[in-house]
Order: structure tokens, then C-alpha cells, then sequence
């Protein structure tokens, strides 16, 4: 007779109204149906048609508030584990309720809780009860990341990639993607997405053409991307192109999470790296290192290191100021160590092919007097010839030397007078000529009481016409400063032996220049 009455009371219910919804709930229709769910010898199909009538019920928001607030949640989830058609009915309603706020309290790390209940449904054959699953367990975890663990803790990694695929649910996809990039940062679940199966998943999401989701899903796609599978993967498939549109200056984190992932798949095969270069990715990755010191710019200067392998590859970086930019990240102070060895790795392999003169004015902001310093003194043999051949390139400009010797500019040519006696005594020269014209008299000074005023003097009596005529052309500037004279008068004797050799009738008259200059003291 319950079971009869049940399905009355609950065939009442279908195709009804809002309003007709709750008056049937003032009747006490809902309150019956509730009873009959907690019935425990009631008829299946009794059962099944109160489930239906609770979802009916549920449409209504008054009705759907009354059922959760008289435990139609709990009530629910048991016959979630019985046979067909409750189970079914009984996803649908609460599928109806999953809305309330109180769906939460379902996700409990329990065998047989609300949550487990559910998660049966993602592998059911039917296609309507996978996706009110689906929508059950979006709204029962949320935006909690704790809910989310007892999730993948019940369920495992397959289920939230079961919801990766959910190509029809793109809310479904999205947490996913944010989920499986969360639990990659953990070397166990990581080790699990390495899997060929898992792997195919996460690449699947990269390539779904969907902004949010490829944003979602980079993390993961970085943390495995040094698993040949990933690798071979994102080059096959066309996961380069995806990942190279990230390099563009923008969003910062995401910039940096594509060029770790192109560093690691780069770094996987010699084919994977010429793949990566053909993305034509060089220009944006010397504007990242001249644009940022740090993080971003570190992790792409380390990537033009694993790219610049082979004629080609050179050229190209080369091409596109790869140069200038390991100079500019080789002149920055206190820079990473790791990334001073791919800077110069890149210097190196550019050396040869020269620094262009066009590119490096166009960046002539990044090397003021600091960096310029640094390259100078605190470099290598190899950085410091760079620096200073960029120096003298930049010399042409005037107003780059005006700026240089407003930011210490006087430290610069301290920096190439030590350089005076040293191999490469001929290019510092050359630079410490060509930057005295802007320099202050403060500066000029420093150099006249330095031990630059002794090695001028020898270059003076060089052989080698060359650096001669640069060390009178440095005097007689010095020279031309009434406060110097004194402190440059044990020049003259070195200057006399100028004229009497054999130079160029532009050396001697410099010579000459210099002699009146000091004469006239």
C-alpha cells in the first residue's frame, strides 16, 4: 500500500509548475516522498518513483531549499549504491540539489561516503548519468584544493583525467587542467602523468584550442616535459606552436612556464632542438633577456644555450642579437650562475659571427655604466674583449656617452685603463680614446693619479704605430685641462720622442698639441 501511495503522490509531481510544485509541498507531498526514501522495505520502484519526485520538487528553489534542509542530501546517497532504476532517480535528484551550498558536507574522505557514491558514476555506461557525476562532484569539491585531494584520494589519478576528457563538460575540463597542474608539483602524481596513457591526456588539453585551458595546463605540461613521451609528443602534434604562442611578452608566469617547457623538450633530442628553433623563436627570446634580468630573463637566456647548436641555429640567434643579449646578462651584477654559463655558451658561439652594430644601439639602454663595468673587470678574457668592443661600438652614439658618464661613467675608464696592460691593452685603448671626449674633468682627474698615466707613457714608446698615435691622442686630451698639466708634465720627454720617430703627420701633430699644452704650464 506504501508503495502504491508513493507512486501516486509522486506521479502528482510530473510536468507540474512552480506553483503547483509548492502547493503539492504545502499538501505534505514532499514530506511523504522524503519518508518513503527512508523506508527500508519499501517496493525498488516505489523507491525510484520518490526519487523522481524529489527531483521534481527540486526544480522549484523553495522546494529545493525545504528538501535540503529536511536531509534530502544524506538521504539520497545510500540508494546511490542501489540497483536500477534507484540509483539512476537518485543521481538525478541530487544532481537537481548539487546547487545548495550544503553539497559540500557529501565530500568526506569515506569508502562509502557521498563523494565515493558519486565517482561510480564516471565510468557508467550512460552517458546522462556520467554527466550529472560530473557536475555532482564540480560542485561538491569546488574551488577547494582540500576537497580535490580526497577526490583524487578516493578515485585515483584516472578519474580527474576521466574528467580531462569530458570534451562536452568544459567546466569539468578546466578543473581538471587546474587540478592535474596542481598535483604535478608532486613527485608522485608526477611520476603517474609520465605514463604514455597520462601523458596523452594532459598534451590532449594543451591542443583542446581553448585559451583558458591551455593556461590551465601548462604547469603539468612543464613538469613532465623531460618524459620522452612528452617530448615526442608536443613535437609530433603540434604542442610547440601552443607553447611558443606563451612566449609572447604578456603574462609573465606563463612566459616562463613555456621556456622551461621548450628547455626540456629542446634538450631531449638534437631533432627536438631544431624543431624548437624553426618556431622562429629567437627574436622574443633575446627581447625576454634584455626586458627582464631575472627569473624570466635567466630561464631564456638558458634556453638560447640548448637552442644554439649547429651552423643554422647559430646564425639565426645571431640574427637576432643573441650577442648583445648574453653581454647584457653577462654585465648584470650578481647574476645567476647557472645562466652565466649559457650566456657565455652564447657569447661564444656568437664571437665569431661579431656583434651587430644596429642591434646593440637599438638596446643601448641595458648597458650603462654599471653593466659596462662588470663586463669589463669582472669578466672572463672572451666577456671582457665583447664588452669592450661594444663599448667602442656605442662610443659613436653621443648621447649613450653623455647617459654613461651621468651613472659613473669615471669607473668605466678606471676599468679600461687596468685593462692598459693587459692582451687586450690595443681594444681598451681604442675605448678609453673614444669615451674621453664625454668625460668630466673629475674623471680625468681619477685617470691622471691612477697608474693609467704610467702605461699611457709606455704605449707612447711602442712600436706598433697604432697604439702610439691612441696614446697621444689620450694625452693630448688630457692635456687640454689646465689642471692636469702639471701632473702630466713626465709626459713630455715620451711625446718629444714622438716627433722625432717615424708616425703619421696626424700623430705628430697630436704629439705637438699635447707638447704646447704642457709647455705653455
Amino acid at each position: 500500500l506504501a508503495g502504491n501511495l508513493t507512486g501516486a503522490l509522486a506521479h502528482l509531481t510530473r510536468d507540474r509548475g512552480k506553483g503547483q510544485l509548492e502547493e503539492l509541498n504545502d499538501n505534505g507531498v514532499l514530506a511523504a516522498m522524503l519518508t518513503a526514501l527512508r523506508a527500508v522495505d519499501i517496493d525498488p520502484m516505489a523507491l525510484a518513483s520518490a526519487c523522481f519526485a524529489v527531483e521534481s520538487f527540486g526544480h522549484s528553489p523553495r522546494c529545493g531549499r525545504d528538501l535540503v534542509d529536511q536531509g534530502a542530501l544524506t538521504t539520497l546517497v545510500p540508494l546511490l549504491g542501489r540497483s536500477e532504476p534507484v540509483a539512476a532517480r537518485a543521481l538525478a535528484a541530487l544532481h537537481v540539489l548539487s546547487t545548495a551550498p550544503e553539497i559540500v558536507s557529501l565530500c568526506v574522505a569515506l569508502a562509502d561516503g557521498g563523494l565515493a557514491a558519486v565517482i561510480h558514476f564516471l565510468s557508467s555506461p550512460d552517458l546522462l548519468a556520467q554527466e550529472q557525476a560530473r557536475t555532482i562532484i564540480l560542485n561538491m569539491c569546488g574551488e577547494s584544493t582540500e576537497r580535490w585531494d580526497i577526490f583524487v584520494d578516493l578515485a585515483g589519478l584516472n578519474a580527474l583525467l576521466v574528467l580531462a576528457a569530458a570534451k562536452d563538460h568544459p567546466r569539468a575540463r578546466l578543473v581538471a587542467a587546474r587540478e592535474l597542474s596542481r598535483l604535478s608539483n608532486s613527485s608522485d602524481y608526477q611520476a603517474q602523468l609520465r605514463g604514455e596513457n597520462a601523458s596523452s591526456y594532459v598534451i590532449g588539453l594543451l591542443l583542446s584550442a581553448d585559451l583558458q585551458l591551455e593556461c590551465a595546463i601548462l604547469l603539468a605540461v612543464r613538469n613532465i616535459a623531460d618524459d620522452p613521451n612528452c617530448a615526442k609528443a608536443l613535437v609530433t602534434y603540434g604542442g610547440l606552436v601552443v607553447v611558443c604562442k606563451y612566449l609572447d611578452p604578456g603574462e609573465l608566469a606563463l612566459q616562463l612556464l613555456a621556456t622551461e617547457i621548450l628547455t626540456r623538450v629542446a634538450r631531449q633530442h638534437v631533432t627536438y632542438g631544431a624543431a624548437v628553433v624553426e618556431m622562429g623563436i629567437f627574436p622574443v627570446l633575446v627581447e625576454a633577456v634584455l626586458s627582464d634580468a631575472e627569473t624570466n630573463g635567466v630561464a631564456a637566456m638558458r634556453l638560447i644555450a640548448v637552442l644554439v647548436d649547429g651552423a643554422e641555429a647559430i646564425k639565426a640567434a645571431h640574427t637576432a642579437g643573441a650577442a648583445i643579449a648574453a653581454l647584457a646578462h653577462l654585465g648584470h651584477p650578481g647574476a645567476d650562475g647557472g645562466a652565466v654559463s649559457s650566456a657565455r655558451h652564447v657569447l661564444g658561439a656568437m664571437i665569431p659571427l661579431g656583434i651587430e652594430k644596429t642591434l646593440l644601439m637599438r638596446a643601448q639602454g641595458r648597458f650603462d655604466a654599471g653593466t659596462v663595468r662588470v663586463l669589463i673587470k669582472e669578466g672572463d678574457a672572451m666577456t671582457a674583449n665583447a664588452g669592450m668592443v661594444a663599448t667602442l661600438i656605442l662610443a659613436e652614439e653621443p648621447r649613450w656617452c653623455t647617459a654613461l658618464f651621468k651613472s659613473n661613467g669615471g669607473g668605466v675608464l678606471e676599468c679600461l685603463a687596468g685593462s692598459l696592460a693587459g692582451p687586450n691593452a690595443t681594444l681598451a685603448l681604442r675605448a678609453l680614446v673614444a669615451l674621453l671626449p664625454y668625460a668630466r674633468a673629475k674623471d680625468k682627474a681619477v685617470l691622471v693619479q691612477s697608474a693609467a698615466l704610467e702605461r699611457l707613457q709606455e704605449a707612447l714608446r711602442s712600436e706598433d704605430a697604432a697604439i702610439c698615435g691612441l696614446a697621444v691622442g689620450a694625452l693630448s686630451q688630457l692635456a687640454s685641462l689646465l689642471e692636469l698639466r702639471e701632473a702630466l708634465s713626465s709626459s713630455v720627454p715620451a711625446l718629444l720622442g714622438v716627433l722625432r720617430g717615424r708616425h703619421e703627420e696626424s700623430v705628430q701633430l697630436s704629439s705637438l698639441m699635447a707638447l704646447r699644452y704642457l709647455l705653455l704650464n
